[in-house]
């Protein structure tokens, strides 16, 4: 579903997504997708930009739950604490001003490792870092370094139209909007747009982060409560899988650690949002 980027040009810092919504089935195969127009995976509220990646639900409830700037990474870190509980893949970016900083969380199942990063984890010292299961195409890799955070995506929604054609399956673009795929289909499409140097889980609209006010983080979450429920209809999750075995390799590459060593301190305030965040959650799948 995402290819989310961050981009820091000489101090001009910019946030860049995708707009693809993704069903996904028990196996991580995609089986459905949609363009949206008006889903936005980057926000900056109150001056500080956020981009997200993963299971929908979660940012879902973090803008839900947001109250100011201060508040934020206790919202961020009560969210990992609860993806913990419940073994939900998440990355969310936060940049202030003046760092980077990753809120994630991954189960370590299927022979995957454990992922789980909170507010007092050192900040992600790059000039170009991303989310998402785009990050790790071959089209991300070959244009990571362009000054426009836009340009990477765009050139992996390009690789996947070439790959769909090249297999000879660019109608299973059209089907998917209308129906789920079948195993042997969502395979096809997923290995068509990989060949080519694409992410099936990246698309439609390209869009920069945008300053959100009250009204308009409420028109996202209800965006992503409607396509939650869609999803629910047919026993599937919005979700972009993330391969976590790359992302531990990238983040000691970094010279850092994929497993924070700190504790998320229990409190009354936490757990109070924890009752709430698990309401979404049941409402949701």
């Amino acid at each position: 579903m995402t290819t989310t980027v961050f981009r820091n040009s000489n101090g001009n810092v910019t946030m860049a997504s995708d707009s693809r919504v993704t069903w996904v089935n028990g196996d991580n195969l995609p089986i459905q997708w949609f363009d949206s127009t008006d889903f936005l995976k980057t926000l900056t509220i109150d001056g500080v930009m956020y981009g997200f990646a993963g299971t929908n639900f979660m940012f879902k409830m973090f803008l839900q739950n947001y109250t100011t700037a201060q508040q934020s990474e206790f919202v961020l870190d009560t969210l990992v604490s609860f993806a913990k509980s419940n073994r939900v893949q998440f990355f969310i970016i936060r940049f202030d001003g003046v760092s980077l900083k990753l809120f994630a969380y991954s189960p370590p199942e299927s022979g995957n490792p454990e992922i789980l990063r909170t507010s007092r984890d050192p900040a992600i010292e790059k000039t170009i870092y991303a989310i998402g299961s785009g990050k790790y195409a071959k089209e991300f890799s070959k244009n990571k370094t362009a000054i426009n955070a836009q340009v990477p995506i765009r050139r992996i929604i390009a690789a996947n139209i070439i790959g769909l054609k090249k297999s000879r399956v660019s109608e299973l673009d059209k089907v998917a909007a209308l129906r789920p795929l079948t195993l042997e289909q969502s395979s096809m499409a997923y290995h068509a747009c990989k060949s080519k140097g694409g992410d099936i889980f990246t698309g439609g609209e390209v869009n920069m982060t945008q300053h959100a006010t009250q009204q308009q983080i409420q028109k996202q979450i209800d965006i992503l409560d409607r396509m939650d429920q869609r999803a629910k209809a047919v026993g599937a999750v919005c979700a972009s899988p993330v391969d976590a075995t790359l992302e531990v390799k990238q983040l000691q590459l970094m010279g850092q650690y994929s497993v924070s060593p700190y504790k998320i301190e229990s409190s009354t305030e936490r757990e109070a949002l924890l009752e709430k965040m698990k309401v979404t959650f049941q409402n949701s799948i």
